[in-house]
Order: C-alpha cells, then structure tokens, then sequence
C-alpha cells in the first residue's frame, strides 16, 4: 500500500510541474511566434539633406552655376513666383545630385531669388543673386 501511496504522489506532484510548467511556456511560445510578424527589419533613417552652396551670386551677364545636393531622400525643386529670368534643372532627385542654375543677362541694378528644395520632411533654400 505504501508503494501505491508513493506512486500516486508523485504522479500528482509531477502533473502539477507539468501544468505549471505549460502555463510559462505555452504563451512565452505565442509571443516568440507571433511578435516578429509586427516587427519590421527595416530601420528608419534620419532624413538630411544640405545644399553646397546655400547662396549663388552672378555678374549682370548670362551665366549657369552648379549646385551640389548631398541628400539622403527625394527631394525636389521649385521657385517662387514669376521668376523668368531664372532656370534650373533637374527639378527632383533622389540623394545626392547636382542642379544647374542659369540666369539670363540682367540689365537691372540687382536681382535676387530663391528656390526651393523640399522633401517629406525638409526645406532648403537657395538664394540667387544676380547684380552688375
């Protein structure tokens, strides 16, 4: 009888730890299997974007000038107003990338500009100055 006694103790401490055990593991499981599938591998990146450089002075004559943009992102570019004696090209991008300035002959004493580059989340400014 004591045997029998000892046997069934233990099989009733041992279905205790089992239980026990399985109400740790079963849901720590269902976390590990289902928390990578609402997680993204992707990193987000800070957005930058700078001009080099950030003002552009021309003579009263024709001429054309480079703007360097280091940029991490799209961006693109526009000007305010009726701006027509003043061109560029390319008008967007995406990272780093050049964009041609040219300005007519001014017969004005002075002139003055700015385009603009944007993204999503960012502006610059470019400031033309043509003068004689």
């Amino acid at each position: 009888m004591q045997i029998y006694l000892f046997f069934n103790n233990f099989a009733c401490e041992n279905t205790l730890i089992v239980k026990k055990a399985l109400a740790i593991i079963i849901p720590l499981a269902t976390v590990l299997l289902i928390a990578p599938q609402f997680s993204s591998c992707e990193k987000y990146v800070l957005p930058e974007m700078s001009l080099t450089p950030d003002t552009l002075y021309f003579r009263a004559n024709a001429d054309s000038s480079t703007v360097n943009v280091k940029a991490n992102i799209k961006w693109d570019v526009s000007k305010s107003g009726q701006i027509n004696w003043l061109e560029f090209s390319p008008d967007e991008g995406e990272g780093d990338g050049e964009v041609k300035i040219k300005v007519t002959a001014s017969t004005e004493s002075s002139r003055e500009a700015t385009l603009t580059f944007r993204s999503e989340t960012l502006e610059k400014e470019l400031v033309v100055i043509q003068s004689k």
